[in-house]
C-alpha cells in the first residue's frame, strides 16, 4: 500500500489511523462505533484524537490571558468614563432646564409697571455718583496727564527717570601708592530746574561726614548719557542737602508734589543710581512705612533738622540724593539713606520736599541758610544718664570734640556741655531745637563740666557766649 492509499483510507476511516500496529485496539473501537449512534461516536473519536495529539502550551495561554485581562480592563475604564460623562451631561441638562423653567415661570407671574419720570431721574443720579471722576493734571511742560487714581508704574518711570541724574564726587589723593584726583563713590541727584540746578545730599559732596570738607570736583551724568562738570553752589549740613549747577538748558525738570499730604500706606517709588552708574535709572517700589522719623547721628549735625519719610522701597548706596516719587509721578522726597544691618530689612528714609523748599531757595541764593544761629561746637558723642552713671557719675550732656566759636575759647576737648540758657541738654537734637529760638549774635549762658581722664576732679565752667551765624561751607 503506497502513501496515497494510506492517506485515502485515513480520510474515509479516521479511527483507523494505525492499522498495522493497533489492530486489536481498532477492533474494539469498531465495536463501540457500531453500538453508538453517529453523534456519540464522533465525540469519542474527538476525545481519542485529543488524548493522542494535544500538548499544553503555557506560554501561549499566559499571553492570551494577559490580552484578555487588558482588554477587559480597557473596556471597564471606557464604561466608567462613559458613565461619568453621561451623568455630567444629564446634570447639566437638568440645571439648564431648571433655569429656563424658572425664568419662564417668572415671566408669567411678574408684571412690570412702567417707570415714572422720578424713578428714571433717580437711576441716572445713582449712575453718575458711581462713576469715578477723571481729573486731568499736567506737569510744568504739559506733557503728562494722570487720573485721580494715579499713574501706573511704567508711566511713572517714563516721566521721572529722565529727571534723575548720577553724581560722581572726586577728591585729591596723595599717598605712597596714589597721587591725583580719584572718584570717592557715586550718588544720585534730581533736576530742580531746566537751566541746570540739581538737588542732592550734602554728604555726597563732603569728603567726610565728620571733617565737613567739600570734595574737589563733581561730575553729573544725565540719563541720556551726557556728562557735565558741576559746581557746588550751596550746602546745608542740618538738612543734609546740597545744590549743584551744570551749564545746560532745556533739561527735563522734575515735578514736585506735596509731601505734607502723605499718609502711611501710600505707594511710593525710589529712583536713582544704586551702587554704581551702571545701574542708573533704577526704580524700586514700596509704601510709606512711617512719617516724621529722625535718623541723624549723635556725632554729626548731618540731617539733624529732618523729619524723614520712612519707606520699604529699596534704597541702596548710590541712591542718596535721588527721588522718592508718589503715584502721580511727583517728587515728594530726596532719598537720604537707610538703616543697614544684617538683621534689618526695608528701612529707607527720604527728606520731605515740602520741609526743605525754603532751604533749597536759600542755598541757590546765598550758598547757606540765611539767619540761622550756630553755637560753634563739634561733639564727640551724647552722654545720657546711663553713660554718665557708668562713667563715675559724671554730668550728662554733649562731649565736646572741637570749638569754632571765639566766645568759647576757654572750652576744651572732652568738656561736657550740660546747660543751654538754663535748660539741661542731653542730645544734639535738644541743642538744635533750642538754637531755633534764637538769631545770630544773641547772647546765651552755657554751663560746661570738666573732668580728668578717670572722671574725677569735677570743674563747673559758666560761659556767656555769643551765637554765630551758620554760613555753611560756601560763602557768596
Amino acid at each position: 500500500m503506497n502513501e496515497n492509499e494510506k492517506c485515502e483510507n485515513l480520510e474515509n476511516n479516521p479511527i483507523n489511523n494505525n492499522e498495522e500496529n493497533n489492530i486489536n485496539q481498532n477492533q474494539i473501537v469498531d465495536d463501540m462505533s457500531a453500538s453508538l449512534n453517529g453523534q456519540e461516536s464522533q465525540k469519542i473519536e474527538d476525545k481519542k484524537n485529543l488524548s493522542e495529539t494535544y500538548q499544553w502550551d503555557y506560554e501561549k495561554y499566559s499571553k492570551m490571558n494577559q490580552f484578555s485581562q487588558a482588554k477587559a480592563s480597557k473596556n471597564k475604564g471606557a464604561i466608567i468614563f462613559g458613565s461619568i460623562l453621561g451623568s455630567l451631561l444629564l446634570i447639566s441638562g437638568l440645571a439648564y432646564g431648571g433655569v429656563k423653567l424658572s425664568r419662564w415661570v417668572s415671566d408669567l407671574t411678574y408684571q412690570q409697571e412702567p417707570a415714572t419720570d422720578e424713578q428714571v431721574q433717580q437711576a441716572k443720579d445713582e449712575t453718575q455718583k458711581s462713576e469715578i471722576p477723571i481729573v486731568e493734571n499736567k506737569n510744568s511742560d504739559n506733557s503728562i496727564m494722570f487720573s485721580s487714581a494715579g499713574l501706573n508704574a511704567t508711566s511713572i518711570a517714563e516721566k521721572v527717570i529722565p529727571s534723575v541724574v548720577s553724581v560722581i564726587p572726586y577728591a585729591r589723593v596723595q599717598s605712597l601708592y596714589q597721587t591725583g584726583i580719584t572718584e570717592i563713590g557715586s550718588a544720585s541727584g534730581i533736576i530742580k530746574s531746566s537751566d541746570g540746578y540739581i538737588i542732592t545730599n550734602a554728604h555726597v559732596v563732603l569728603k567726610s561726614p565728620t571733617i565737613m570738607e567739600l570734595v574737589d570736583a563733581v561730575k553729573v551724568i544725565l540719563n541720556d548719557g551726557r556728562e557735565y562738570e558741576a559746581k557746588i553752589v550751596g550746602v546745608d549740613i542740618n538738612t543734609d542737602l546740597a545744590v549743584l549747577k551744570i551749564d545746560a538748558t532745556g533739561l527735563p525738570a522734575a515735578e514736585f508734589g506735596d509731601s505734607n499730604q502723605l499718609k502711611v500706606g501710600e505707594q511710593v517709588f525710589a529712583i536713582g543710581s544704586p551702587v554704581d552708574t551702571e545701574y542708573s535709572g533704577s526704580m524700586t517700589a514700596g509704601i510709606v512705612s512711617a512719617l516724621n522719623r529722625s535718623i541723624s547721628s549723635s556725632s554729626s549735625s548731618l540731617g539733624s533738622d529732618n523729619k524723614c519719610i520712612q519707606t520699604d522701597a529699596a534704597i541702596n548706596p548710590g541712591n542718596s540724593g535721588g527721588a522718592l516719587v508718589n503715584n502721580k509721578g511727583q517728587v515728594i522726597g530726596v532719598n537720604e539713606g537707610k538703616l543697614s544691618n544684617v538683621n534689618i530689612e526695608g528701612m529707607g528714609f527720604a527728606i520731605p520736599i515740602k520741609q526743605v523748599e525754603s532751604v533749597l531757595d536759600n542755598l541757590i541764593k546765598y550758598g547757606h541758610v540765611k539767619d540761622r544761629a550756630l553755637l560753634g561746637i563739634v561733639i564727640h558723642k551724647e552722654i545720657d544718664e546711663i553713660v554718665a552713671k557708668l562713667s563715675n557719675n559724671i554730668k550728662t550732656g554733649l562731649l565736646i570734640a572741637k570749638v569754632t566759636n571765639p566766645s568759647l575759647n576757654m572750652i576744651q576737648e572732652y568738656d561736657i556741655l550740660h546747660e543751654f540758657n538754663g535748660k539741661k541738654i542731653e542730645s544734639l537734637k535738644e541743642l538744635k531745637d533750642e538754637l531755633k529760638k534764637y538769631k545770630p549774635n544773641d547772647k546765651v549762658k552755657l554751663v560746661f563740666y570738666r573732668y580728668d581722664s578717670f572722671g574725677n576732679n569735677e570743674q563747673k565752667i559758666e560761659v556767656d557766649a555769643t551765637l554765630m551765624e551758620d554760613e555753611g561751607l560756601i560763602k557768596k
